[in-house]
């Protein structure tokens, strides 16, 4: 209860505390604009930590109830220490435009029907790749559980459950997973800690419950532990069309995620340990009863699905 041993509560605000660490390696290139190609990138390999940020960080997709902390480590910050939860590994943004070379002025189909067919057509995208965001785990000692084992599948392991067929994970257990839940990572790698007390109702008879003081081993937010990341194309294919000396038409067709990849959202991870198992007769003691720990609801999109549209616009 220090240092207010005397006081039932103790409310303090706007207290000065915590660090934070960012270092990363940004490499920017660009081919100029030449023969109708110009083509550029931005890529960032980086890497944050803090001690911090789930006080101010509270319900985002990643958190877990605010990222798995707890008042028990105000008075030792380094059980705060992680990544942050707006670490990203690996960034990169590559954009290109593209002036096909057919048509008047180019090297093929300058002139007649093939230029009026295939003269001024263009191509151009942004496409983007990006590491997920690092997940927290909630539950278990005072917000944590205890990390026993590697929580992160290889692939082969993410399935899709029907709530029935047991599917084998990489360390020898197994789990059932809920009928159209994806499974994201090994649930069984983390696990509360169970004591065996006196039961006060019978004399000399001992009855399994949670221990109530324990700091789990689980970190604030797993740096190997992370949500989907982002593989998405933006591309653009357009023509030209000269009407005359003063006026011109530009028709336009977009496409949004144009190879319409899956990519969940990092809100519809139930990272959520729930309550822990106290029956030996109904699994490993300590392990988590919420079925859906682990898995993702597959309906959570996190991008648009693949979305086209058609645009004309007149010039003059």
């Amino acid at each position: 209860m220090l240092p207010f041993p005397a006081f039932q509560n103790v409310t303090l605000f706007h207290q000065r505390f915590g660090n934070s660490n960012y270092h990363a390696l940004q490499v920017n290139v660009r081919r100029a604009y030449r023969a109708g190609l110009e083509i550029g990138g931005n890529y960032t390999w980086s890497k944050s930590i803090d001690i911090g940020n789930h006080f101010s960080v509270n319900g985002a997709g990643n958190t877990a109830n605010g990222g798995g902390g707890s008042t028990f480590t105000l008075r030792d910050w380094r059980l705060e220490r992680s990544v942050s939860n707006s670490d990203v590994p690996h960034r990169a943004v590559i954009y290109y435009m593209y002036d096909l070379p057919f048509g008047k002025g180019k090297k093929w189909a300058t002139s007649g029907v093939m230029n009026a067919v295939a003269g001024g057509w263009k191509i151009a995208g942004v496409t983007t790749f990006s590491s997920g965001l690092p997940l927290a785990i909630a539950g278990g000692g005072f917000g944590r559980p205890d990390l026993i084992a590697d929580p992160v599948l290889p692939r082969q392991y993410r399935v899709f459950g029907d709530g029935r067929t047991p599917v084998s994970l990489p360390d020898g257990t197994s789990v059932v997973v809920p009928n159209r839940r994806l499974l994201v990572f090994n649930p069984n790698a983390f696990r509360n800690r169970v004591v065996s007390t006196a039961n006060p109702s019978v004399p000399g008879a001992t009855i399994l419950q949670n221990d109530q003081y324990w700091y789990g081993t689980a970190p604030r937010f797993l740096d190997d532990l992370r949500s989907f990341g982002i593989n998405n194309w933006n591309l653009t294919l357009s023509k030209t069309i000269p009407m005359g000396e003063r006026w011109r038409a530009e028709l336009r067709a977009e496409a949004v995620n144009a190879f319409n990849r899956t990519e969940f959202g990092a809100g519809g991870i139930d990272r959520n340990f729930g309550a822990a198992n106290l029956n030996p007769n109904q699994g490993v003691l300590g392990s988590s009863t919420n079925a859906n720990f682990g898995t993702a609801d597959i309906t959570a999109i996190g991008r648009t699905p693949r979305y086209l549209q058609m645009v004309l616009r007149i010039q003059f």
